[in-house]
């Protein structure tokens, strides 16, 4: 992930995520992320539709708008999204505390996920548009 791209991801809070229903209803919610080198987090309340969508295929778009920028910036992701749980939840959470000085509640029952950033689309990405791709294994 070059420096560029950090910078988009740490010029915003926040992300959307667009998922689809088993019946291909599509969902797009906005979340608030924490990522490394090779992930997004995020976490939200149990029972939420995309995190029923994600239990289905998995499969999310995600995309990051920075507008700090005189020339404007993006990160855009397909990518899938695991629920996590045990160690790797566990390192979702301590990227959260380390992104946020003061990390906003959590809710009565979290779930936290991963999103994989994957490679980068050198023929699709121009200027400061990046595009990733990752395919599930």
């Amino acid at each position: 992930m070059n420096s560029s791209v950090k910078n988009i991801l740490g010029s915003s809070d926040y992300c959307t995520i667009a998922t689809t229903s088993s019946n291909g209803v599509p969902w797009n919610v906005p979340v608030r992320f924490a990522f490394d080198e090779s992930f997004l987090y995020f976490r939200s309340p149990v029972g939420t539709t995309h995190g029923e969508n994600i239990a289905g295929s998995g499969l999310v778009s995600v995309v990051v708008i920075d507008t700090t920028q005189a020339v404007k910036g993006a990160v855009y992701i397909q990518s899938f999204a695991e629920k996590l749980d045990g160690e790797n939840e566990m390192t979702a959470i301590q990227e959260f505390n380390r992104r946020f000085d003061n990390p906003p509640q959590q809710w009565e029952q979290t779930e936290y996920y991963r999103i994989p950033v994957g490679e980068l689309d050198t023929v699709q990405s121009r200027g400061e548009m990046y595009y990733f791709q990752e395919q599930a294994s």
